[in-house]
């Protein structure tokens, strides 16, 4: 069974427009309505292909509850901690004539001390005890940047590997305690590794000293030109 955390869900309404004109009244052609996460993603996926899954993290208001609704529609099973503010929005606009994309999004609940040790405390009790954690995007206010870093080890004392995929502060934390998998894109391990990286060499050697920090599978993703993974024994 893998279990996935999403510390910020969101509910993301996405609104296709045929040729937007800016400062003008536009009328929208199609509305979708989703739960979205990294994690939530990760979970959506796995039970597509009939793997075990449940989804962690915060909900909280109307927007939460629709959240829940929306992966209970899907088939997706879910242990949320509840949370006393609402559950962000995110809006995602495509004008279908020039296939360009804007995503606007929000920050988050900000999430109390009490709702985050209620968090750890869900977290403790799954039971069976999954085979792997996926942990996965963006930090609402009020938890503190080292969060990764805690839920790794956390997860390592029960001897359950963890995959990262997060960014910036929370992904410079949780690299600190070693998981067994983390899936940047070259702007991301820029960041994490303070330098540049701009030819397919530099990558590779990027993706080597990740392993050399102690990550056992480092992942670079490259968008449209694929991945470039590394382990101790292989180079992909």
């Amino acid at each position: 069974m893998i279990a996935t955390i999403t510390l910020n869900p969101c509910l993301d309404e996405h609104i296709t427009v045929h040729g937007l004109v800016v400062e003008e009244t536009n009328r929208w052609s199609k509305l979708y309505r989703y739960a979205g996460g990294k994690g939530i993603d990760v979970s959506r996926a796995i039970h597509e292909m009939g793997g075990r899954t449940i989804a962690y993290g915060f909900i909280g208001g109307p927007e939460g509850r629709a959240v829940e609704i929306l992966l209970d529609e899907e088939g997706v099973t879910f242990g949320f901690t509840p949370i006393e503010q609402e559950t962000r929005t995110n809006f995602i606009i495509t004008d279908t004539k020039t296939t360009q994309q804007t995503r606007i999004d929000a920050p988050g609940p900000r999430i109390s001390k009490r709702e985050l040790e209620r968090f750890y405390q869900k977290m403790r009790r799954i039971q069976p005890n999954p085979d792997l954690i996926v942990a996965g995007g963006s930090v609402p206010p009020g938890i503190p940047a080292n969060i990764y870093y805690d839920i790794i080890l956390e997860a390592k004392g029960y001897g359950i590997k963890t995959i990262l995929d997060s960014e910036g502060r929370w992904l410079e934390g949780g690299v600190k305690a070693k998981p067994y998998l983390i899936k940047p894109n070259v702007h991301e391990a820029e960041g994490l590794l303070k330098t540049k990286l701009p030819t397919e060499e530099a990558i590779i050697e990027a993706a080597l000293n990740l392993v050399e920090m102690g990550i056992e599978i480092a992942v670079i993703s490259r968008g449209k030109e694929g991945i470039i993974a590394a382990t101790k024994e292989n180079m992909v």
